[in-house]
């Protein structure tokens, strides 16, 4: 019986201080905003959670601008599979934004702090979201977690590689890709016009809302921050827009062969 009453004490005591300190930094928010005097330690709170809010949304915005890519030229160049090079890059972004918000939630207890609550429920509800849409239950989605954090440097090129030596994540690449191409062989699904049932799309206007919610809630208390205007986030060139003014096909690596460095002299040198 008193183990339990601890357990309610202590629980409620987490809540009281978790909620205090919640308080103390969105009246901290308000002040930045004003641009008016902040302890020190409150503004230095808000910073450390936007560097959590960044590094996610470094992750959603590549995997969007890969699947609009990936879309783009699918739609001008049908004959490329370009899913080839889409899919394994953007499977690795969709398994950065899972680690580091599983990072945020180890750290920080998964408290988003922004300027109002109907915010904080709103990014929440989207972060949530992103889960279910992608073709990845809960134990596959940790499965990748595990499988990026072994990974050098839990980098693109050895994550993949991983993948690809093993039976589990060669078929899961293939489901992944599968899942892209069915929504770029959809007729009545198209990047201006997106059919509703479209999985792809979704995750790619939620990754969408994330970034601007973000770039609005920094761009509101970064000049607190002595950032200069040209330093603080603004617009930037879509993935739509970049696909279609540069040619991106470059050859594969293939023609390299294994990578090793032909003799000097002889028939292969000519």
């Amino acid at each position: 019986m008193q183990d339990r009453e601890d357990r309610i004490l202590s629980t409620v005591a987490y809540s009281i201080v978790e909620w205090e300190q919640s308080t103390r930094l969105r009246q901290a928010h308000g002040r930045l905003e004003r641009r008016q005097p902040v302890e020190a330690s409150l503004a230095v709170d808000w910073l450390d959670h936007f560097r959590h809010y960044y590094r996610i949304w470094t992750d959603l915005s590549g995997l969007r601008n890969d699947f609009s890519a990936f879309l783009v030229r699918h739609q001008e160049h049908p004959d490329e599979d370009a899913v080839e090079v889409y899919g394994p890059s953007s499977l690795h972004y969709f398994t950065r934004f899972l680690a580091h918000l599983e990072q945020f939630v180890s750290q920080e207890g998964g408290l988003w702090l922004f300027s109002s609550p109907d915010t904080e429920v709103a990014v929440s509800d989207t972060v949530y979201e992103m889960g279910f849409h992608p073709p990845a239950d809960d134990l596959e989605q940790s499965w990748l977690r595990t499988e990026l954090h072994a990974a050098a440097g839990e980098e693109k090129h050895p994550f993949i590689e991983r993948l690809q030596n093993q039976p589990k994540g060669r078929a899961f690449l293939a489901r992944w890709n599968e899942w892209l191409r069915s929504c770029a062989d959809d007729p009545d699904c198209v990047p201006d016009d997106p059919a509703k049932r479209c999985d792809v799309h979704r995750v790619t206007a939620l990754c969408g809302f994330y970034l601007e919610v973000v770039e609005r809630e920094w761009n509101v208390i970064c000049d607190w921050y002595h950032l200069p205007p040209e330093k603080q986030a603004g617009d930037s060139l879509s993935a739509e827009v970049l696909f279609r003014r540069h040619d991106y096909r470059l050859p594969g690596l293939e023609k390299y062969g294994d990578g090793e460095p032909k003799p000097q002299g002889g028939p292969e040198a000519q």
